[in-house]
């Protein structure tokens, strides 16, 4: 009977552990305007390492583009442009495969992805059509969004690149989308 009580009160602790854990983790949701890099495309608020100029490899959006997160108990889903179009990536946080469908440059792929928690920070593991694999973490920092992208580059040794963006302010209601004012300025 002592172990059976001991096994129980063991399981408690462990979901009561889980249960402060999963209290912990972020969430991502919200507008997200994707910071513009610093001189030589390193530094604080921006893009860093390998990426391209103005838009970080596996970044969601490019500069001063908005990328819109919801997040709920069980997914993630990012929504941004690209090119001409809207991108959704959705990804389920329990770490069960999710299938994106992503345009290219010559057409669209499905890509599978994992997503799994590592503490406060979001992991998303994907494999392309092609066989590459690509991780995206997602962290918040100083009030940021950190999104960090690491891909297979040339000899084995990845490619990382850093991308920070910014929450956008809420529109104050009643406002949205107005245009004009007083003397031809925008009003927001």
């Amino acid at each position: 009977m002592k172990n059976a009580a001991m096994a129980l009160g063991a399981c408690i602790v462990a979901l009561t552990a889980a249960a402060v854990v999963a209290q912990t983790r972020p969430n991502f949701a919200g507008a997200w305007i994707a910071d513009r890099p610093a001189a030589a495309g390193t530094g604080e608020g921006g893009e860093e390492g390998g990426g391209r100029r103005g838009r970080g490899a596996g970044a969601f959006s490019g500069v001063n583009q908005t990328t819109t997160i919801t997040q709920d108990a069980t997914t993630l889903k990012a929504v941004f442009p690209q090119s001409y179009t809207m991108v959704t990536l959705t990804y389920n946080l329990d770490g069960s495969e999710t299938k994106n469908t992503v345009p290219t440059n010559y057409a669209p792929e499905v890509q599978v992805s994992k997503a799994a928690w590592e503490a406060d920070t979001l992991v998303i593991t994907t494999t392309t059509a092609a066989g590459v694999r690509q991780t995206r973490t997602l962290s918040l920092a100083a009030g940021k969004l950190v999104v960090e992208t690491s891909t297979p580059g040339a000899g084995g040794k990845p490619v990382v690149s850093r991308q920070f963006y910014t929450k956008a302010p809420d529109a104050p209601a009643g406002r949205r989308g107005r245009r004009g004012g007083a003397g031809g300025e925008g009003a927001e």
